[in-house]
């Protein structure tokens, strides 16, 4: 698993880099244990200090974890779960009024993800990225649209994404929150750091960690994940994303931290009892 683990990394940074796909970034994720993170913001200093002596990288600064943002984080799907069923994911986040509808599909292999139709229809106004969770096998390509609206409705997600039609959802569909399930999504940034060659006659690229947490309304933290991200930006990318694998494989060994059996955000809000 490991070695193909690794492999599939590579290709990922080779056809980013090659110009193949319309990719303008990639992100490396961590699912860690939810439980460790109960306590708020002490628990995640701690988290940060074994970050510190678990895995070496160049960190540019020593500042305390600062509180990035929040938003509400909610799914959406039909009645018998058309989307779901199709490995289709629609999420809606953000606050007061400026939310993005993030349409996302989900494969068991570079490939399948590189290869799905966004059905977008404005393409070249929406960013495409590809996400590789470091201890999950599933890679993920998306596409976002900005909105007022906080919820949504099916003749807003045709109007977005008229190309769902092919997959079965017409405006006679009507889709709702998942479990009537919504999270306070909160981020922090977790310090600077440098990832790529460490020779100094080669660029290296500066880049955070990113800690997600979710709290559902009573307060329970029903997952954490630690993130790393980079657009694309040809020769430091490879170098960046290279070092960053390196990083983020030691960091699912470490077992303190690590979550060992992780699920996907998508399938937290689908499960009724997350929140319980």
């Amino acid at each position: 698993m490991f070695k193909k683990t690794i492999f599939a990394l590579l290709l990922l940074a080779s056809a980013l880099l090659a110009g193949k796909f319309p990719v303008s970034s990639i992100e490396y994720s961590v699912t860690l244990k939810a439980d460790k993170f109960q306590n708020g913001m002490s628990d995640i200093e701690a988290f940060k200090k074994s970050l510190f002596e678990n895995i070496a990288v160049a960190r540019l600064n020593d500042d305390s974890v600062k509180l990035d943002s929040e938003e509400i984080v909610s799914f959406w799907d039909t009645e018998d779960q058309l989307f779901s069923k199709q490995n289709i994911i629609v999420r809606l986040r953000g606050q007061g009024n400026k939310f993005e509808v993030t349409l996302k599909y989900r494969g068991a292999n570079q490939e399948t993800a590189e290869n799905w139709d966004l059905l977008s229809s404005d393409k070249a106004k929406s960013k495409t990225e590809i996400d590789r969770y470091v201890n999950q096998d599933a890679f993920s390509r998306s596409i976002t649209v900005t909105t007022n609206q906080d919820a949504i409705n099916a003749k807003m997600l045709l109007e977005m994404f008229p190309g769902l039609k092919e997959y079965g959802f017409t405006l006679e569909k009507e889709i709702k929150k998942i479990n009537n399930f919504s999270v306070n999504s909160v981020n922090y940034e977790i310090g600077e750091y440098r990832f790529g060659a460490e020779k100094a006659k080669k660029k290296t690229t500066t880049s955070n960690f990113d800690l997600t947490v979710w709290k559902c309304a009573n307060g329970k933290v029903v997952t954490a994940q630690l993130s790393w991200k980079i657009r694309n930006e040809g020769i430091e990318m490879k170098s960046a994303t290279d070092h960053a694998r390196e990083v983020m494989e030691k960091l699912t060994q470490v077992t303190e931290w690590a979550d060992a059996n992780p699920k996907t955000k998508t399938s937290i809000s689908y499960d009724a009892n997350s929140c319980k």
